[in-house]
């Protein structure tokens, strides 16, 4: 876990000694504008709650999603939290810049749906769901992304694959076609990292992968 607050960061660690849960329970003080202190694909799984409304730029704000995404393992998910913009604060108060609102003291930054495509750059983005919180109440969004099992290098491998009109096709990235026979392709649908072609309207050899 990591925390701004030293406070907090001893108030965890002492909690989890006390329940015996040191060994698997560590907090560690952290300014998230500066790159995480963890080695690359660590970690299974990351959750924040409105971390990422905090009074940080945008610019920091996909800085943070693309560390978090660097620690974590292929596969596995960032799960978030933030107040969006049609949350009861959002426009009132002091303008702080950006998207960022000071009401009663503390500051917010503020998303809308193309904020959080922008700081799913890099990830599967797998839901963006609604929610409240609070007397207010809070306006949410819910979002979970995941880091993808294909590497880039194998990615661009896959894309480099030219199209060619006597196989059936599968569709890897919007607009790009490869052969269904690829061992590449195949190879990936066994690992479960594609799912096996679907036919598409448009072709009546074409495929989809998704």
């Amino acid at each position: 876990m990591l925390d701004y607050s030293q406070i907090a960061v001893d108030m965890v660690n002492g909690k989890a000694q006390a329940s015996g849960l040191g060994e698997l329970v560590t907090a560690i003080r952290h300014d998230v504008r500066a790159a995480l202190p963890f080695a690359d694909n660590r970690f299974d799984a990351a959750y924040s709650h409105m971390l990422y409304c905090m009074p940080i730029t945008n610019a920091e704000v996909e800085r943070l999603s693309q560390e978090i995404h660097r620690v974590l393992k292929p596969g596995g998910l960032n799960i978030f939290t933030v107040r969006h913009t049609g949350d009861p604060h959002f426009g009132t108060g002091i303008h702080r810049g950006e998207e960022m609102y000071e009401v009663g003291g503390f500051i917010v930054n503020f998303f809308d749906r193309a904020k959080v495509e922008r700081v799913s750059q890099g990830y599967d983005l797998l839901n963006v769901g609604e929610f409240e919180e609070g007397g207010m109440p809070r306006k949410l969004f819910r979002v979970t992304l995941k880091k993808p099992t294909v590497r880039p290098e194998e990615r661009q491998n896959i894309n480099d694959i030219r199209h060619d009109r006597c196989y059936s096709t599968a569709t890897v990235e919007p607009g790009v076609e490869v052969p269904q026979n690829s061992s590449r392709i195949w190879s990936a649908i066994i690992r479960g990292e594609l799912s096996p072609p679907r036919p598409t309207p448009n072709s009546p050899v074409g495929g989809e992968v998704v």
